[in-house]
């Protein structure tokens, strides 16, 4: 980036002048602080090996403004700031920090909050090693027998930088312990990932009847709290079943449960054991005296919920490359898309998602089940694994120089499988080496790494560790039951009476996929970016539903898809899973490479040309229809039309 001559500093300066830019609000110069910000976030950037173009430079800068503006209170409220993965949000967070301390802004204070704390542990070190003294800097949470590389801090309410988890701050009670800095409430949350604002909650009746007949069975003949507690639930059922008979069209219908009194709520509550079966029994305890909602949509059941970040935290900056393609998070009315209020982003021209081309990106899909249900039965099949079998197979055809991050599900109490375990057991029992490391680059410096990473879900966001692998596999996707949906898109709305669709169901769901599946891909190599191109990678993804392919396509622009023909998740008939959504997978990408003067294809050409004739025709027709869904082509007669010209990635 060119440095501007003497007239065109003289011209901004101006310009920053009238925007009253230099002029100190509360105690802030916006013009100081924010280029202090920006220019130590480009030497750091710079010196970890990145080039930086125009557009990147004046997000960033972009960035620092919004920090200072919402620390002076001239830039009030919660505003989503949704730059992609790697372009430098957490190194921005560490030098505006860092600029207050330098600058002597000791009245200015800044709460940071992350869903890990391995990942605030790790801002510490970075604002202590840019000269923070370690006695500004304030990090709560509790041990809990982990060891982190750095202890919480005590007296906190005289740290000017204070660092929490997520779930701190949506804990009801002892918000002073973080947001209180010489008792004023802070200036300035910075939070990273997506916001939910709200905890929502869900219980159908089916999952109801199973927790009842499993307490039946277990407390059969019994005449204590036990009995109370099975009668209680079959009333409370009956309740709800009662609201969903009366719930018509866009109607919300309302109740709540038989009353308990203080002894009797305490007293069931210590009589429920400890199992998986019976979450939503807890769930009902917990919330026995709040209203709830029936929402017959998709499950049928009742949903609540309650604010769990609260309201009197209005400064809030997010940080959530996933806010462009998350409607869950879009739901919340009081967050506002910086994008399309700021006028240094507008004046980018582009979209912050599209400052990230994913050209060398190569991602592929197996259409197969790939929920916590599926993957549980395949995992207890020991004898087969047909989902390890796959994962296997992939690895042993990469290179043995390559790093390989495997996503599988958490292990889950009753279940009694170790997902983890079970995947590199199969790695090591086909031959490779789960011990391996190869050589990487971490800070400028040689290292060795572990070739083989196997994450569960879950540490999908915050962590960077994996940022040498150049190979991603999600063996199955982490998917939220349609009640569980509602109820938090009715929270995220903060209102009990929301409408709440079949459709918007299906939307939720299918982003929420898109999100989880964008956010764990970028723990590999595609998060680290050069001159505007994130590093090359190669991902695996096991998922039935093609259309996650454009939504992951708007946050990752120029990803390239591939099939992934599957040798051992195959149909009853011994056929390739998910028929209709690899055959569109297909056509799109025959499309795709179209020139621009063919404006139509009829089908049959199409099914000719992109080698699709063995495709039954039932299956190839319902394939058709759903191209729409991918590119700008519709289906008119027995032919496609191109809708419109795509405009080139840029």
């Amino acid at each position: 980036m060119a440095e501007p001559n003497r007239r065109q500093r003289r011209s901004m300066k101006h310009a920053l002048d009238r925007a009253g830019y230099g002029v100190p609000v509360n105690g802030v110069s916006h013009q100081a602080l924010t280029r202090e910000a920006f220019d130590s976030l480009c030497q750091t950037l710079a010196d970890n090996g990145n080039v930086l173009s125009d557009d990147h430079r004046a997000a960033l800068y972009a960035l620092c403004g919004l920090f200072t503006e919402s620390a002076q209170g001239r830039r009030p409220g919660r505003w989503a700031f949704s730059l992609p993965t790697g372009m430098g949000k957490t190194s921005a967070v560490v030098a505006w920090c860092s600029a207050l301390v330098k600058l002597g802004l000791d009245h200015v204070s800044v709460a940071v909050s992350a869903s890990k704390i391995e990942a605030l542990v790790e801002l510490k070190l970075a604002m202590m090693a840019r000269g923070v003294g370690e006695d500004r800097i304030g990090l709560l949470y509790v041990p809990n027998g982990n060891s982190y590389a750095l202890p919480p801090t005590a007296a906190n309410e005289d740290r000017q930088i204070m660092l929490v988890a997520h779930n701190r701050v949506r804990m009801a009670e002892g918000h002073d312990l973080f947001m209180s800095y010489r008792r004023k409430r802070r200036d300035l949350m910075i939070w990273d990932e997506s916001l939910l604002a709200s905890d929502a909650h869900g219980v159908s009746v089916r999952e109801l009847n199973g927790a009842i007949g499993y307490l039946e069975g277990i407390w059969r003949g019994a005449e204590d709290d036990g009995t109370r507690l099975v009668a209680w639930l079959k009333s409370a059922r009956d309740q709800i079943e009662g609201a969903l008979s009366r719930s018509k069209g866009d109607e919300a219908v309302t109740l709540t449960l038989p009353e308990l009194d203080d002894a009797s709520l305490t007293a069931l509550r210590a009589k429920l054991p400890r199992q998986t079966v019976l979450s939503p029994v807890a769930d009902l305890l917990e919330f026995s005296r709040e209203e709830l909602r029936a929402l017959p949509t998709g499950e049928h059941g009742a949903v609540w919920y309650q604010v769990a970040v609260p309201r009197e935290i209005q400064n809030i900056i997010i940080l959530d490359a996933s806010y462009p393609i998350r409607r869950l998070v879009q739901a919340d009315a009081t967050i506002h898309d910086a994008e399309k209020y700021l006028d240094p982003i507008k004046r980018i021209g582009k979209r912050l998602s599209q400052l990230k081309s994913y050209d060398a990106v190569t991602l592929h899909q197996l259409f197969s089940g790939g929920g916590r249900e599926t993957m549980q039965r395949d995992f207890s099949a020991m004898a087969e694994r047909k989902a390890v079998r796959e994962v296997v197979d992939v690895v042993k055809a990469l290179p043995a120089e390559e790093a390989v991050l495997i996503f599988v599900f958490k292990d889950r109490h009753g279940e009694g499988i170790n997902y983890r375990s079970a995947m590199l057991r199969g790695l090591s029992v086909a031959g490779v080496d789960t011990d391996a490391k190869v050589p990487a680059v971490v800070d400028g410096k040689p290292v060795w790494l572990p070739r083989i990473n196997v994450a569960t879900w879950g540490q999908e966001t915050s962590l960077n560790r994996w940022a040498h692998c150049s190979n991603v596999i999600l063996c199955g996707v982490l998917q939220r039951s349609s009640l569980d949906l509602a109820a938090s898109f009715i929270g995220q709305s903060d209102n009990l009476r929301e409408e709440v669709s079949t459709t918007t169901v299906k939307e939720l769901a299918r982003s929420e996929v898109a999100h989880v599946v964008y956010q764990a891909l970028s723990r590999g190599s595609c998060r680290v970016m050069d001159n505007g191109q994130a590093r090359p990678m190669k991902g695996w993804i096991i998922h039935r539903d093609s259309g996650i392919q454009p939504l992951l396509a708007s946050v990752m622009p120029g990803v390239r898809w591939a099939p992934w023909e599957a040798r051992h998740l195959l149909d009853a008939e011994g056929r390739q899973p998910g028929i209709t959504a690899s055959t569109t997978a297909k056509i799109v990408e025959h499309l795709k490479g179209l020139p621009p003067s063919i404006k139509r294809v009829s089908t049959r050409q199409l099914k000719d040309a992109a080698g699709l004739r063995e495709v039954p025709p039932r299956t190839f027709t319902d394939a058709v229809r759903l191209v729409p869904d991918h590119v700008p082509w519709l289906l008119v007669g027995r032919s496609l039309e191109r809708a419109f010209e795509e405009e080139p990635q840029t």
